[in-house]
């Protein structure tokens, strides 16, 4: 059983569950624990963070990350699913749009925005997953909601097809963003490819291709990586020994950082805490082997 504790950036092959993909590696690995920090269709490739052993604690702190994509939109048709796998729904003889066109619709949907969930999609009405509605036949109304579009822009044409990239919040559905564009453009698109690049801080080129081979399953960033965005509380050996069985700490230096969730560090990582009112309370903290 291999004692890792860390981050592994898989570089997730096509038609694969993002949970098949992490029960992989954790057989490979020999791990007790891993699980990942947000979902991949299994028609994206890219980017999955797999979180091993003590950093499973923490996964949930890249959630709410920002994520970058590159997807390829194909213009002419719509697909019920929003990609390749879907039936034809409709179709537009519009196959290509000029480049001031497209860049001027590509700035009207960067920035703060309101998107309409998808019915192919995992929220759920009342108990049900929509995309099992949808299925069904079943279409039911949805709520916009805000996200942020951070960038937007087109790499690569070769109509009908139009490379973009995306950065974008969480909770944001590329296929509706697809959609929309094309909307704006006067015709309709679906999305043939979609690649996630880049998970918060994580960098693409530090991912690692799924391989029988454990070996080359390679731990790029450890346990505090998921929690970078956190300021630093700093505690001495003797106060780690205390805090990591549970106690809470009053703190008395003066380079206190303000009070709420915060990196707990020694010599090593040891968790997260809540700074309140100058008293250090454990949240999640790291066992020590």
């Amino acid at each position: 059983m291999v004692n890792f504790h860390g981050v592994i950036l898989l570089d997730k092959p096509l038609g694969m569950s993002s949970n098949h993909a992490v029960q992989r590696v954790r057989r490979l690995l020999g791990a007790k624990k891993a699980g990942h920090t947000g979902t991949l269709d299994p028609l994206a490739t890219g980017m999955l963070p797999i979180c091993v052993g003590e950093a499973t604690k923490f996964s949930s702190f890249v959630l709410d990350a920002h994520k970058t994509y590159r997807v390829t939109m194909r213009l002419g048709e719509q697909r019920d699913t929003g990609d390749a796998e879907g039936a034809v729904i409709a179709r537009s003889e519009k196959r290509v749009v000029t480049e001031s066109a497209l860049q001027h619709a590509l700035q009207q949907l960067t920035g703060d925005i309101l998107q309409i969930p998808p019915m192919y999609s995992a929220l759920k009405r009342e108990g049900k997953p929509l995309y099992a509605l949808a299925r069904a036949g079943i279409q039911v109304e949805r709520v916009a909601r805000p996200i942020r579009i951070m960038e937007l822009v087109c790499e690569a044409v070769a109509p009908p097809d139009y490379v973009l990239r995306v950065q974008c919040s969480k909770g944001t559905y590329i296929r509706t963003l697809v959609e929309d564009l094309a909307r704006s453009l006067g015709t309709v698109a679906f999305v043939t490819t979609l690649r996630r690049l880049q998970v918060a801080h994580y960098r693409e080129q530090d991912m690692c291709a799924l391989s029988d081979d454990a070996a080359l399953l390679v731990p790029r960033y450890p346990v505090a990586s998921l929690v970078e965005g956190l300021s630093r509380v700093m505690l001495s050996e003797t106060e780690a020994v205390r805090w990591l069985q549970g106690q809470r700490l009053r703190l008395t230096s003066a380079t206190l950082p303000p009070e709420g969730m915060v990196a707990v560090f020694a010599t090593d990582f040891l968790g997260v805490g809540l700074l309140q009112a100058g008293v250090l309370h454990p949240k999640r903290v790291i066992t020590r082997d």
